[in-house]
């Protein structure tokens, strides 16, 4: 199915899908939820994938592969997990436990980054606990990058490296339009942005040439493209400032709105300023 004649690629059908979701930002009366769910990159990507089935257009597979890479290491560079227990069953990091023995074993080896998304899920109004909230961050942003590379490599398709410029400007454009910047911290929660972006670009540069590794079973190429996907992640992995930074700016964030919403209620002067600074007292009394 061709929607423009001689487009062998069927583009126009993903710029046509890319067109509505933007279009989708801001729905008067929707649900803040599903708005939210809207406004999110890595729905778009699923969306794509989505279409890539229902329409049989195998011939995305390599772009929605450097796509869904760049998700996937975008947000794991974020969420670093955590390798102790914590991790399985999410006791340590639920709200209350504090006093947990795994605590302070999990603030040492892991970020956790993610338990603010999770919170910011649970304050739009659904509630997801934390062993399933892990296990819906691996079905959509690290399963479909590993069946893309399964299905690549199976009919011996290697990836050209101008998906790497097709899925960039997407992402990018995709960030301007939602946020006019490429921080996105307002649409999703306080991160490291940089840094993302940085894991984001390594991880689709990468794609190439793991595959083509994978393919031709060099060992060169699947190291060096490796190294380069890991490299990003270590730099959160190891940074033992960022935990304590980003979860202050989550929390300020969070507080922020409801000392805004405080201050447009003050009825008299100098009563907003009051409320506004004891919501600020308790976020450092957090932090």
């Amino acid at each position: 199915m061709q929607l423009v004649k001689g487009d062998s690629y069927n583009q126009a059908v993903g710029l046509c899908a890319a067109f509505v979701l933007a279009c989708l930002k801001e729905v008067p009366g929707l649900d803040p939820l599903v708005q939210w769910q809207l406004n999110a990159y890595t729905n778009w990507n699923l969306t794509f994938i989505a279409l890539r089935v229902a329409l049989r257009q195998p011939q995305w597979d390599p772009f929605l592969l450097v796509n869904s890479m760049g998700v996937c290491c975008g947000f794991r560079t974020v969420r670093c997990p955590c390798p102790c227990p914590c991790s399985l069953w999410g006791a340590a990091l639920s709200p209350g436990n504090e006093a947990s023995p795994w605590l302070a074993l999990c603030k040492g080896f892991a970020q956790g980054l993610d338990e603010n998304l999770r919170h910011k899920v649970l304050t739009l109004g659904l509630r997801v606990p934390r062993p399933l909230f892990m296990f819906l961050d691996h079905v959509f942003h690290s399963l479909p990058p590993v069946l893309l590379t399964a299905e690549l490599v199976r009919r011996q398709e290697r990836v050209p490296k101008l998906n790497v410029v097709y899925a960039l400007t997407l992402a990018s454009w995709f960030s301007f339009r939602q946020q006019a910047k490429l921080d996105a911290s307002q649409t999703y929660v306080p991160h490291p942005w940089r840094r993302t972006w940085l894991a984001i670009v390594a991880g689709m540069c990468a794609c190439p040439s793991l595959v083509d590794g994978l393919i031709s079973r060099k060992r060169s190429k699947l190291l060096a493209a490796a190294a380069l996907i890991l490299v990003p992640y270590l730099t959160s992995k190891f940074d033992p400032g960022m935990r304590q930074k980003y979860n202050f700016e989550y929390r300020l964030q969070t507080v922020g709105g409801e000392a805004a919403l405080l201050s447009s209620k003050g009825s008299k002067k100098g009563q907003g300023r009051a409320m506004s600074e004891a919501c600020l007292s308790e976020v450092r009394r957090g932090s």
